[in-house]
């Protein structure tokens, strides 16, 4: 009798240290499921190129030098002067990117000639660019249009009219060997959660 009841309590105590060993195990793979969803949601690939050069951060401040001159019987070539028109592309490459992107770009035009415009901003794959501030224009890549290799192209033209009253600051300008226009712009990158982008009326 006593034999039977020592198995008995054997067998209970075996299955309770089967019991919770499969509880600890079964924890721990819980666990190291839940680890690996956040460890994918960290991981996703944020690599966007502008003019084929990565972003360095959210934030990046450049300045533009070089603006392509539309050819014209007075000047040399890619030589902007008094009465001539030109532009210059900014691309947002986000193709290595898994997640749906803002982008905010702006443009500071102060060190322009009073004698140089800007005549347009606009993008130049059909895309819808909105001027969300004075300068600052906004647009949304969605993920699925990431994935199908889409980049937004921004061009802005200029003009550099030929007036009268600024002959001698143009003279000056042109009097600078390689003179070059600098114009600073700032573009913000952010991911996109769906918010709704609100069009500047100023």
């Amino acid at each position: 009798m006593r034999s039977k009841i020592k198995t008995l309590l054997i067998l209970v105590f075996s299955l309770a240290i089967l019991y919770t060993i499969y509880s600890i195990y079964d924890t721990y793979a819980l666990l190291e499921t839940n680890i690996s969803v956040v460890n994918d949601l960290n991981t996703a690939k944020w690599n966007i190129n502008v003019n084929n050069t990565s972003l360095s951060g959210e934030t990046t401040n450049f300045l533009v030098d070089k603006i392509k001159v539309d050819e014209n019987t007075y000047t040399k070539d890619n030589k902007l002067a008094p009465g001539t028109t030109g532009y210059f592309d900014i691309e947002i490459d986000p193709t290595d990117t898994d997640v749906s992107i803002r982008y905010d770009i702006s443009f500071d035009f102060s060190s322009l000639s009073n004698s140089i415009n800007v005549l347009s901003i606009q993008e130049t794959t059909g895309a819808n660019l909105i001027k969300t501030n004075l300068n600052t224009y906004t647009n949304v890549l969605t993920l699925s249009e990431i994935k199908e290799g889409k980049k937004n192209n921004i061009r802005v033209n200029v003009v550099w009219n030929n007036i009268e009253e600024n002959n001698e600051e143009d003279s000056q300008l042109g009097s600078i060997y390689n003179n070059k226009l600098d114009i600073p712009v700032t573009l913000t990158v952010t991911q996109y959660l769906g918010e709704e982008i609100t069009e500047f009326e100023g």
